[in-house]
């Protein structure tokens, strides 16, 4: 991992971590054309007492505008004709360690197509990175089911849809935007021909209470089942179904559990398989856990686990519920949950599902 999104893997010789240099990991950034995010930074210095002269992000003017607290201007730019390159002042503080809130203003003003890399010098020394993530924005269909279904006699629900601003939201962070998105209500209760349906009644996919995703129907799966459903009521002309090439979302009113060694286990949400562009929604989803189960649906695996788990799908993995990632547990022990990685951008955005 450290070759594979630092690369190179930079060092910092004078902060020591276990009598050796300190390894230092260029943080990505991802930015839309045109857009201006806002940065804040942490600085370490080596000797408060011998503070540098000068501390300045170098970057192409051609690529971005950047400017810092100091302003933006020849006052604190000083140009390199030759190079295109703009040299932005940073605040040099007293203190070994400090940060600088919103210090940062960066701009991207062009399409990027392949990873660059925006310096820190310290008296013309490289002393940090940033790396601009390509730019080019991709497009996502949604649509979102209110399935109207019954496990008991003369017993009706339709599910409700959270979630949508959080899934908008995460999907941002890697440059994803929702292209169409859709509200629609599947009433399964009734057959073609008017008369009831009580497949979601049977033992093999009910307890008489909820409903078991790891049942089947008459030997069909339960998330097929419903894909034809959705198929079935939404034709297209060449045989196929008009929300095929949609991400789909399906809200359930009714509970939901699995099986597992023999014992039911209660979910509220469920996207599976990985990658199989649909996910599942219970009576008790929260708006993040429906973002976790779409990008599961989309390409993504969780984000922790152990070595055994390791595979093409989830190639890093870290410790149960340590991280900050969407597609980690954090929030069962009341942490925010907030943030998607590189190496997940890479995932998301290789999905069958998207346009440009």
């Amino acid at each position: 991992m450290k070759k594979e999104y630092s690369n190179p893997v930079y060092k910092v010789p004078w902060l020591l971590k276990d009598k050796k240099p300190t390894d230092y990991f260029a943080s990505w950034l991802c930015v839309e054309k045109d857009k201006e995010v806002t940065l804040s930074l942490r600085v370490q210095l080596k000797d408060k007492k011998n503070l540098p002269k000068e501390l300045v992000i170098a970057y192409d003017k051609t690529l971005c505008e950047i400017s810092t607290k100091q302003g933006k201007g020849t006052e604190n730019e000083k140009a390199d004709p030759a190079k295109n390159t703009h040299y932005a002042k940073i605040t040099i503080d007293k203190d070994d360690d400090y940060k600088l809130e919103d210090e940062v203003k960066i701009k991207v003003i062009k399409d990027i197509n392949t990873a660059q890399t925006i310096k820190v010098l310290c008296d013309d020394k490289e002393a940090g990175f940033l790396k601009l993530y390509p730019n080019i924005v991709k497009k996502l269909n949604v649509v979102c089911v209110k399935v109207n279904a019954s496990i008991r006699n003369k017993n009706e629900n339709t599910g409700i849809i959270k979630g949508k601003s959080n899934l908008e939201i995460y999907l941002l962070e890697s440059l994803i935007k929702i292209n169409i998105s859709e509200e629609i209500t599947l009433k399964i209760t009734l057959n073609s021909d008017k008369t009831p349906n009580t497949d979601l009644r049977l033992p093999t996919v009910t307890d008489g209470t909820s409903i078991n995703m790891s049942g089947n129907i008459r030997g069909t799966k339960f998330s097929d089942y419903m894909d034809s459903k959705l198929k079935q009521k939404f034709p297209m002309p060449d045989g196929s179904g008009k929300y095929d090439k949609y991400l789909r979302l399906y809200f359930f009113k009714e509970k939901a559990f699995i099986v597992d060694k023999g014992n039911n286990v209660p979910i509220a949400r469920i996207g599976t398989p990985i990658g199989g562009e649909r996910g599942f929604m219970f009576d008790g989803i929260s708006d993040i856990d429906v973002a976790h189960e779409a990008m599961h649906a989309i390409a993504l695996g969780h984000a922790f686990g152990k070595n055994e788990n390791i595979n093409a799908t989830t190639p890093y993995l870290y410790e149960y519920m340590r991280t900050e990632n969407v597609m980690d547990y954090a929030n069962l022990d009341h942490k925010e949950k907030y943030a998607t990685w590189k190496w997940q951008w890479d995932k998301l955005r290789n999905s069958k599902l998207l346009t440009e």
